[in-house]
């Protein structure tokens, strides 16, 4: 496999790439103080910070970090604007290269993906076993557990150059412990130790039988498939100090990607589907009595309806579109 080339740097720090992350960044950012005085000097802004990554003195600064609630709590470390962009440019130029590496059986933030396919290959693969047994690993506290030397160690093998080495360890020290769940440099990181993972899978010949998702494995076999898959790859996480959580499923239904899977069947868990009808319904009583607009309201109904898109569960759909109609859920 070939490395990322030392003579890709000089395409990641050059000015131009560093405008065209500014660019991405700015788009994705609210208007705060810190942008706004970056953007005032913007061209000697980005001639600084291309001198610095060209120079190696580039110093990352600390982070600031939000607690979100999405199914279970999250920290979420947000960098600094500068470092932003950063972080954006090392992203737009590497991981097209990080991506034609990947396993096909991998469906998590590659463009043409995503959580849809990677249910609709799982149930692919329930479909293709009569006696079907399902392996499910995850990796406790993902983020947290990947220390920076192992993370080192798995960019060597897909990066060469001093300056690589040099940039990564910067991003890396520049927070403690583990990876920064946030920032698109961490998408790189993670990919490239949980590569490592990925190709035990692949050697066994268990290549065509597992998709991953984020930090979640999935294999679809014969018993004697799971159990192999749980004793390599539960042994060498250990060797890059991960822990994982692991779950056998003798027949299908499996919960997965807050799904649950059958061979031909795709839903929602009924507490959430509930809990969604119960929250539309409360926005649409809100909108008819004029405390929320109806462009507000189309657009959480958009959300929800966003939320299941796999058609194989109908009376969601419905009941959604029951609820926005008449303000009164379906019995």
């Amino acid at each position: 496999m070939r490395k990322i080339t030392d003579s890709l740097y000089d395409n990641f720090c050059s000015e131009v790439s560093l405008l065209q992350a500014w660019n991405l960044v700015r788009h994705g950012s609210h208007c705060t103080t810190e942008r706004q005085v970056f953007e005032r000097n913007i061209d000697l802004e980005i001639k600084k910070l291309h001198h610095e990554l060209v120079s190696g003195h580039y110093h990352h600064s600390s982070y600031r970090h939000i607690t979100i609630f999405d199914k279970k709590r999250r920290e979420i470390h947000i960098p600094h604007f500068r470092d932003r962009l950063v972080h954006a440019a090392l992203f737009q130029q590497c991981f097209p290269f990080i991506e034609h590496r990947l396993s096909r059986s991998v469906y998590s933030g590659i463009q043409n993906r995503g959580v849809d396919l990677a249910l609709r290959r799982l149930q692919k693969l329930l479909q293709s076993h009569d006696n079907v047994h399902v392996w499910h690993g995850d990796v406790k506290k993902c983020f947290p557990s990947v220390s920076h030397e192992v993370t080192v160690s798995a960019l060597d093998e897909l990066f060469e150059g001093d300056r690589w080495r040099r940039l990564f360890e910067t991003l890396l020290v520049s927070f403690s412990p583990g990876l920064p769940l946030g920032n698109l440099s961490s998408q790189i990181f993670i990919h490239a130790v949980l590569m490592k993972i990925d190709r035990v899978l692949f050697d066994f010949g268990l290549d065509k039988k597992y998709i991953r998702y984020g930090d979640d494995y999935f294999v679809v076999g014969s018993s004697d498939d799971c159990q192999f898959a749980s004793q390599s790859v539960i042994q060498f996480a250990q060797t890059l100090n991960l822990q994982l959580h692991q779950k056998f499923y003798a027949q299908p239904p499996i919960y997965a990607l807050g799904r649950f899977v059958s061979p031909y069947n795709i839903r929602l868990p009924h507490q959430l589907k509930n809990r969604i009808f119960h929250n539309l319904h409360q926005a649409v009583m809100r909108c008819n009595a004029g405390e929320i607009s109806v462009k507000n309201l189309a657009s959480i109904y958009s959300s929800y309806r966003s939320l299941h898109t796999i058609p194989t569960d109908r009376h969601y759909y419905d009941q959604l579109r029951c609820i926005l109609l008449s303000s009164e859920p379906m019995s």
